[in-house]
């Protein structure tokens, strides 16, 4: 197989899968920059987002055996596993903060940003309510479902998401839009025990 710019993403997983350097050099060079802003927009911190974002690619390059096309796209399996060591993170610092405070030692955790961690609180949704919603947005389709993925759960503008997915701006505003509705319908006819 030739790779180049234009390879999928699934292709070029499943060639890292195999430790193709050229794969994953391409995949990188596609959406570290995107990973890069939605890790910066949950965490709020440059250097650790930064940081995150390499551990982030070499668990990419590590674990691409375990992406499943099957379930959604290479940039949506991507997008989640950095929402998901973003927040991991967040509570990691949160839980060092909180060990610092009962033993007294409040140094390391001065220049927190409340902005940043009011944001991720925002974003992580616990419980019972996080089931219904992915429940919900399981039963979407594909675009739809990445599109709301990337704007809410990655924190990307549409304009980026646009430009990851190489969809047209409006199209990816309609599906996020059309996407919400039905997201809201199912929502709303889960908890009437509709459905």
């Amino acid at each position: 197989m030739i790779i180049d710019k234009k390879t999928g993403d699934g292709d070029l997983l499943r060639l890292i899968a195999g430790r193709s350097q050229d794969a994953f050099e391409i995949f990188y060079q596609r959406y570290a920059a995107y990973v890069y802003s939605a890790v910066l927009k949950i965490i709020g911190s440059q250097p650790d987002a930064e940081e995150l974002v390499q551990d982030i690619f070499v668990y990419v390059w590590n674990k691409a055996d375990l992406y499943d096309g099957t379930r959604g796209g290479g940039s949506t399996w991507l997008f989640t596993i950095a929402r998901s060591r973003a927040i991991d993170f967040i509570r990691s610092k949160r839980s060092r903060h909180m060990q610092a405070e009962v033993h007294g030692d409040d140094s390391e955790f001065e220049e927190t940003n409340d902005a940043a961690e009011s944001s991720a609180l925002t974003q992580v949704i616990q419980g019972e309510e996080h089931e219904r919603i992915v429940r919900a947005l399981m039963q979407l389709p594909e675009e739809q479902k990445t599109a709301i993925e990337m704007a809410f759960f990655s924190g990307l503008s549409h304009t980026e998401i646009s430009e990851a997915l190489k969809s047209p701006l409006g199209t990816v505003k309609t599906r996020i839009r059309q996407g919400m509705m039905k997201l809201s319908f199912l929502l709303r006819a889960e908890a009437e025990g509709k459905i």
